[in-house]
């Protein structure tokens, strides 16, 4: 497929045709990720975070409870000095 790349702003931008759009499910604001490799450009729907849990988790990210993603040991740093302290 080809497409003509277009002047906008200092960079360059192209039209995504509507058959592409509609099989990646594309929406104005969608996220993608750019990346090449020599002598082509790959552009690749990007994984949005709820994709990512899910992936890892094997559910919806909205049935994940706190103890299912752990939890994490705070930092000790010592006694405040100076006027870090925010009240």
């Amino acid at each position: 497929m080809e497409v003509v790349l277009n002047k906008w702003g200092n960079s360059l931008g192209l039209r995504i045709p509507r058959e592409l759009v509609e099989n990646f499910k594309f929406q104005p604001g969608s996220r993608v990720t750019i990346t090449s490799d020599e002598s082509k450009i790959v552009i690749k729907p990007a994984k949005s975070i709820e994709t990512l849990f899910e992936s890892h988790y094997g559910k919806p990210m909205t049935s994940i409870c706190r103890e299912e993603v752990g939890t994490y040991n705070e930092e000790v740093w010592g006694s405040d000095i100076g006027g870090e302290i925010i009240e």
